[in-house]
């Protein structure tokens, strides 16, 4: 097959596959677009998430009619003119394929003013093609409409989710910008509908309030450090306000929001010891260094960077990380008790002498109990007589597991997955018949949620409602929570929702409706379920074997793990050289 040159069309197509991938990518290429344009106020309206349009509106210095000229060409930039200022890079974009890569994929049209001009100029481009450019009427800065994105890429734009996930997506994408320049005023418009109006904040404490509610900006402990080539400035979190992933850790470098492993690394290393290895802190971090020490020119979308010298940096933040959270007297929290000789052989002690209480129990009644007390799985079984499987021949050790007796050995039992997986097996047919058993709530639970958080919750109500789980915007970022699922019991929306949205992966979850249907059931049938650590009666133990018997298929739980492991007595002869 013989080599030829791709058109320039094409060739444009492909460059926007790494650098749009949704609308969220085109809202963060043109207002960066505007913040090196020195904009003081950017404004974007938006509609059908972004699908439809994105208008992104500046006042900043604009382009004159030769700029336009040359605005939708392909590596067309005013921020480089030779190598040696790929080391030295103090603007947002750089690379000159952003625009053209948008108007590869897109009905595009910038109108601009510079403030020496009295009428502003506009182009025009579709499919790739650049109109002329032509005078027309505008104020000082910059006006880029972007219409019908990928409509010419019908593959990529199948691939676009909801509208409030690509909104989802969108929120975030300002979230990060705006953080880093609390000094503009940003606002974001929806279908006619404002999502935000941001005027210029004192401080990022204060945007950052604004952006992630009052519990995060109560709680915020200004982090502080100079180095000879680094400047670390921005806020802690206690370990007590944390999060299931680390979607809360906003790190900034040279004001470019950034996902870097050396940093992560110093995140978690400043607080291993005072949280448990399943939660995740929340900190905002923003580095300053000369650029030629970073290099940002590693990756397409610019979310990646590398540090000449990274050991420093590493060092360096974690120091200035721990020195904030020691002078804050952040420790952890220890509860302080008598100890135990040996806690395992002590809970195995009180499970056999409540497996025998409730043995002699059941011999006394000689009849079947009645239903066991709160938070107990169900009834109990009748005494059944002694056949080839005894059941009913369990206890409960190191309050997590179930030892039961069989014909030809034992099984040991994870309490908590077996109940998932028979909450799962009993839940999944009845959403078939319509929704789930609810309980109102005497007063309605309000849950102020970060707004790409908001956006990604709002997208899961319909879903939601078909568990029992009612619910309805207020505001611009909060949640109304009007009844839960009855098989929840005590209920916590803040944290079902973080959870929920953990599992989801945040706004980049959004998937079919079976799938998230799948996900939410998954969750419920955990969160239901007794837990580790949780003791239970003799009643208990019978009761949930007897559901288990009930709820069919029970090998696994919902998400995968084994139920029960099978030891047979051949096995055990043999551990014990009896064979």
């Amino acid at each position: 097959m013989a080599i030829h040159i791709l058109p320039s069309n094409l060739a444009n197509k492909i460059a926007a596959g790494e650098v749009i991938e949704r609308p969220s990518s085109v809202v963060k290429e043109l207002v960066e677009n505007s913040l090196d344009a020195g904009a003081g106020r950017i404004e974007l309206e938006l509609e059908d998430g972004g699908a439809r349009l994105i208008r992104v509106v500046d006042d900043g210095c604009g382009m004159d009619a030769d700029d336009l000229a040359l605005a939708f060409a392909g590596h067309a930039t005013s921020k480089l003119t030779d190598e040696e200022d790929l080391f030295d890079i103090t603007t947002m974009g750089f690379r000159g394929e952003a625009l053209a890569s948008i108007g590869a994929v897109s009905h595009a049209r910038i109108v601009s003013r510079t403030p020496p001009s009295d009428s502003g100029h506009e182009v025009e481009v579709e499919d790739g093609v650049i109109s002329p450019v032509k005078a027309c009427g505008a104020p000082v800065g910059t006006q880029v409409e972007v219409r019908n994105l990928f409509y010419n890429v019908p593959v990529r734009k199948k691939f676009l989710k909801t509208t409030a996930t690509e909104m989802a997506h969108i929120t975030e994408a300002v979230t990060r910008l705006a953080l880093v320049r609390p000094d503009i005023h940003f606002v974001l418009k929806h279908n006619g509908r404002r999502v935000f109006n941001l005027p210029p904040a004192a401080d990022r404490a204060q945007r950052i309030g604004e952006f992630f509610g009052r519990e995060v900006a109560d709680n915020l402990i200004p982090l502080a450090g100079r180095e000879p080539e680094l400047e670390i400035e921005g806020f802690l979190l206690p370990p007590s306000i944390d999060r299931r992933n680390t979607r809360m850790q906003y790190t900034f470098v040279n004001g470019r929001y950034v996902r870097n492993k050396t940093l992560m690394h110093a995140i978690a290393e400043a607080y291993r010891q005072l949280m448990t290895s399943a939660r995740r802190p929340v900190c905002f971090l923003f580095l300053t260094l000369p650029p030629r020490q970073v290099d940002v020119n590693v990756h397409p979308t610019k979310l990646e960077v590398r540090f000449r010298r990274p050991r420093e940096v590493h060092q360096q933040v974690l120091g200035a990380m721990r020195d904030c959270l020691r002078q804050a007297r952040i420790t952890p929290q220890v509860a302080l008790a008598e100890p135990e000789p040996d806690p395992a052989r002590e809970s195995v002690r009180r499970a056999i002498g409540d497996f025998f209480a409730g043995q002699s129990e059941a011999s006394s009644q000689g009849a079947r109990p009645g239903p066991g007390g709160s938070g107990a799985p169900g009834r109990a079984p009748a005494a059944q007589p002694r056949h080839e499987v005894r059941f009913g021949n369990c206890m409960q050790v190191l309050d997590s597991f179930i030892i039961e007796e069989v014909a030809d050995g034992l099984n040991i039992i994870d309490q908590h997955a077996l109940h998932e997986r028979i909450l799962y097996n009993k839940t999944k047919p009845r959403l078939a018949e319509g929704p789930l058993n609810s309980q109102q709530l005497l007063v309605p639970d309000v849950v102020e949620l970060p707004k790409q958080e908001f956006f990604a919750v709002m997208d899961l109500q319909e879903d939601l409602a078909r568990f029992g789980l009612e619910m309805e915007s207020f505001g611009d970022r909060s949640v109304i929570v009007r009844s839960f699922p009855q098989i929840l019991g005590n209920f916590d929306a803040k944290s079902f929702f973080e959870e929920l949205l953990a599992e989801l992966e945040g706004p980049r979850g959004a998937r079919k409706v079976d799938g998230r249907l799948e996900k939410i059931l998954q969750l419920m049938a955990c969160r239901a379920a007794v837990k580790a650590g949780q003791r239970l009666s003799p009643r208990q133990l019978r009761d949930l074997l007897e559901q288990r018997a009930e709820a069919g298929e029970s090998g696994n739980c919902p998400h995968g793990r084994p139920t029960t492991i099978h030891l047979s007595r051949a096995e055990l002869d043999r551990k014990f050289h009896r064979t």
